[in-house]
């Protein structure tokens, strides 16, 4: 909704941050969000020349998140903290792609705590299958969960609640650490008593190779739930406190139409 354009603003500026320019980012040299190709696109739109998009000023910014994100995702219309993972969703990956997700989440969901909770979810999932998890993961999971845990806020959850999900991620985590320890020490596999056919050497190893590739896989992905559930937990835990994204302390957004 149009109320919080100035929250949601500020909210990506924090994430976005400066200038970077990381030879694995394909989205190439980036300031404050606004990237070098779309920057070039909107000069060249408003009859002026391209420069380096380290020169962007703060107005130009705000016409570009204004024009090109917020009102592409129709945010005016959106409800209270949908419209925060929404327009976040689409800066960092592109307008297109987050309207698929919030499509999905409202499909799959018809209340706002649900849709946004998807949505990240879904978000997350597509994340993850980059070739570039490796290098951005870690980043990338860290701003979803802080996406929602300020989206819930706008939504008007309180910090007690907020604080009793954190709580609810953080056993979570904890289950599935657990789980992965058991697992990786042969806790769980299972014994089995039934007799067997010989099987030679080669078929042995065999075995044994794919039950470590198994193992190794269920290990790897129950560390990374455990992971992603004390990040949520923390970014909950942040949001749940006196400041957020709604703070007295939001700076004010240039006027643009």
């Amino acid at each position: 909704m149009l109320a919080n354009l100035r929250t949601i603003r500020a909210f990506i500026l924090r994430e976005e941050g400066g200038f970077s320019h990381d030879p694995h980012d394909p989205g190439g040299a980036t300031m404050k969000g606004v990237t070098q190709a779309v920057y070039d696109a909107w000069r060249v739109k408003q009859g002026m020349a391209k420069r380096s998009v380290r020169l962007i000023t703060d107005a130009e910014g705000d016409a570009i998140f204004r024009t090109g994100y917020w009102d592409q995702m129709n945010a005016d219309a959106l409800a209270s903290g949908v419209d925060l993972v929404a327009v976040d969703g689409a800066f960092n990956s592109g307008v297109s792609q987050s309207k698929k997700w919030l499509s999905r989440a409202v499909q799959a969901r018809s209340d706002l705590v649900g849709q946004i909770r998807t949505y990240c979810s879904l978000r997350l999932s597509m994340l993850q299958g980059l070739k570039t998890w490796g290098k951005f993961g870690k980043g990338w999971s860290g701003r979803v969960a802080r996406s929602e845990a300020a989206a819930l806020k706008l939504a008007g959850l309180s910090g007690k609640a907020l604080a009793r999900e954190a709580n609810v991620s953080r056993i979570s985590a904890a289950a599935n650490a657990k789980k992965a320890t058991v697992t990786a020490t042969g806790g769980g596999a299972a014994t089995a008593s039934t007799a067997v056919a010989p099987i030679s050497p080669e078929q042995t190893l065999l075995l044994v190779l794919f039950a470590v590739l198994v193992i190794g896989a269920i290990v790897a992905a129950l560390v990374w739930r455990a992971k992603t559930d004390e990040t949520r937990a923390q970014a909950l835990d942040a949001a749940s406190g006196p400041s957020g994204p709604d703070s007295p302390a939001t700076p004010p957004l240039n006027e643009v139409h």
